[in-house]
């Protein structure tokens, strides 16, 4: 289990696909996908940074998880999905330990991932895993390279109740412990994991005053998603100019020098990049 899982997509459920397709645009990402709809339930289109793919859905009038989740959250990252070999396998091993169903689909005109099944992981911090099968003897496709392509995807940092407990979760479901740790000043406590590409951070919904005025509108779930950057001056000076301000300076830590940028206007999760310290490596 969990070998051959690869890392397809992050979704995000807004209020306005064509606004927030627009939005991340703006943002330096571009097409990846065609969107698509689903009777009166959602419609969706697809974005990339680099290594990383978005996926937009916006709940139609019909009820879906979608709208429940815009229901009790507002917009923001509601899923992450891998594609698998063997899904058949994966779900009875995911639901030997607990982790149940909820929903399942078929795209049949998709050229990948036809097939996919959605899984209740929202007690490990509100996002749901969706895995989603590879056709037999196929691999899965490479996508369109993104412009500016130095932008090298990070991690998903969430808010949530009990940082030890949604760890553990996430060790269950084949996520390993990276050895790092980052106690800024004023948050006592940050911890990671890794599935493939995909990093998570974990951090108490009263370490930081960010994190706290997220957890205090949304509840537990993902704040934001962070980027390492070549040069982080000339990156933030081509975001501010596009409409995306800093938060706060920009900041230097032990590893790494760090900015926020307030995109929350449209997807309701904040961007982080961060120009990593070099000389921590030598």
């Amino acid at each position: 289990m969990w070998e051959d899982w690869q890392f397809d997509h992050v979704g995000l459920v807004v209020n306005d696909l064509e606004k927030t397709l627009d939005y991340y645009r703006t943002m330096g990402m571009v097409n990846d996908e065609p969107g698509e709809m689903s009777k009166d339930k959602y419609k969706t289109g697809f974005l990339r940074r680099n290594d990383v793919v978005l996926e937009f859905c916006q709940p139609g009038a019909e009820n879906s998880i979608q709208s429940e989740f815009m229901k009790n959250h507002g917009e923001g990252i509601n899923h992450m999905c891998y594609l698998v070999n063997d899904l058949e396998k994966e779900t009875a091993d995911l639901m030997t330990r607990g982790i149940p169903v909820i929903e399942k689909s078929k795209y049949p005109a998709a050229p990948h991932n036809s097939e996919t099944e959605l899984f209740d992981t929202r007690h490990g911090g509100t996002i749901l895993l969706e895995l989603g099968q590879i056709p037999s003897g196929e691999k899965k496709p490479a996508s369109g390279v993104a412009a500016n392509t130095d932008w090298q995807f990070d991690h998903l940092a969430f808010v949530v109740n009990n940082v030890r407990e949604s760890l553990s979760f996430y060790m269950s479901l084949g996520f390993e412990v990276q050895l790092r740790a980052r106690v800024p000043k004023g948050i006592p406590l940050a911890v990671f994991c890794r599935k493939g590409p995909v990093t998570l951070m974990f951090h108490g919904n009263n370490d930081w005053v960010q994190g706290k005025q997220f957890f205090e509108a949304h509840g537990e779930g993902v704040d934001h998603i962070a980027f390492n950057v070549n040069n982080i001056e000339e990156e933030s000076a081509g975001l501010v100019r596009r409409g995306f301000p800093l938060k706060g300076k920009i900041n230097p830590t032990a590893d790494a020098i760090r900015a926020f940028y307030n995109t929350r206007t449209y997807g309701g999760v904040l961007l982080e990049l961060a120009q990593p310290i070099l000389s921590l490596w030598w």
